[in-house]
């Protein structure tokens, strides 16, 4: 009985050891590059392509991100949850900046939103844009 229990215990000594050394394995300082190439749509009109470096913290794979001034135009916020797998669905949020960047040139400080698949792997990380306007997003582990 005794070599049971001993036994029991080592096993979830093993599991308890082996989950903390997963939990938070992608915890730390990210810079964030955001890449959209220009796009035309199909009235002709075009929006310009841009790219924005930012940085990111994840704690306890929670991902946070932030550029700009928050509410003011330009601004973008990244969040979400990273899998253990290194997947991740984050969310993106922010305030539109100059028109000729803009969907349809929609005015200067309005909001707008929009998810991103992501993967995590080591060091990197990348994902894309869910559905309108392709945006690229590269994540590297500081």
């Amino acid at each position: 009985m005794k070599f049971r229990r001993r036994s029991v215990s080592i096993v979830i000594l093993l599991f308890a050891l082996t989950a903390s050394a997963f939990a938070g394995s992608f915890d730390g300082r990210w810079a964030v590059t955001l890449q959209t190439p220009e796009y035309k749509d199909p009235t002709g009109v075009v929006a310009l392509a841009y790219a924005f470096q930012f940085s990111a913290e994840v704690h306890d794979y929670l991902l946070q991100g932030e550029r700009g001034n928050k509410g003011e135009p330009g601004w973008l916020e990244i969040s979400g949850k990273i899998d253990a797998d290194g997947s991740a669905m984050l969310h993106v949020r922010g305030i539109t900046g100059r028109r000729e960047y803009n969907l349809g040139h929609v005015a200067t400080g309005r909001p707008y939103e929009y998810d991103v698949k992501a993967h995590f792997a080591g060091p990197g990380g990348s994902g894309s844009r869910i559905g309108g306007r392709i945006s690229n997003l590269a994540f590297v582990k500081d």
